[in-house]
């Protein structure tokens, strides 16, 4: 089952709940994006493609994937993009082949 995060609206000061939904990998495993608490929901302003898609790494076969980037609509109309935390991917070793 996938995390739930408390979420605040900026702009009504409301409280929700949110829980980021899975979607299946090609394996069939269910893949969700991992939620990061640390950080604030930001309201969409602004949209654009390149913010609209987040990687993401299955957990049972490691394929990566693009998900849609985790959004709640308020009732008072805003937007909230919820955070998400972002894998780094690894450097490859020294005097070895890159991935």
């Amino acid at each position: 089952m996938s995390e739930s995060l408390p979420v605040r609206c900026p702009d009504c000061r409301r409280s929700h709940r949110y829980t980021a939904p899975a979607y299946p990998c090609a394996c069939g495993a269910p893949v969700a994006a991992p939620l990061d608490p640390d950080r604030v929901p930001a309201a969409v302003g602004e949209r654009s493609w390149r913010e609209e898609w987040v990687t993401v790494r299955c957990g049972s076969c490691g394929a990566h994937g693009e998900w849609p980037h985790p959004e709640l609509g308020c009732p008072c109309g805003t937007v909230l993009r919820i955070p998400v935390t972002v894998e780094r991917a690894e450097a490859p070793a020294a005097g070895g082949p890159a991935r």
